[in-house]
């Protein structure tokens, strides 16, 4: 039996950060996600070290948001509100920086 390659398939990313407010990256999320107008961009992703360099860079192609959420709000509670994005794309390179 002969096999012949194919696509490569990648799973759906998923991004954590503490929620910020007025971020270019909520306004392009809520435009997909509410509005139904899909944008793909390509995206950037930096790991960074303790002195904030970056280590590592994948580059995303054709990424656009799939899912929103955030995590519980408890006014009682002095934690961090958590954001979750989870991004499909289409290819990726990484660099080391």
């Amino acid at each position: 039996m002969q096999k012949f390659p194919i696509r490569a398939r990648y799973p759906e990313l998923v991004l954590k950060r503490g929620l910020l407010v007025n971020s270019e990256i909520t306004e392009w999320v809520r435009r997909c996600i509410e509005d139904l107008d899909i944008e793909p961009k390509s995206v950037d992703i930096k790991l960074l070290n303790e002195q904030h360099q970056p280590l590592l860079t994948w580059h995303l192609v054709g990424a656009y948001p799939t899912k929103w959420s955030l995590g519980d709000l408890n006014a009682s509670n002095s934690a961090v509100s958590i954001e979750s994005l989870q991004l499909y794309y289409q290819r990726f390179t990484m660099d080391k920086s």
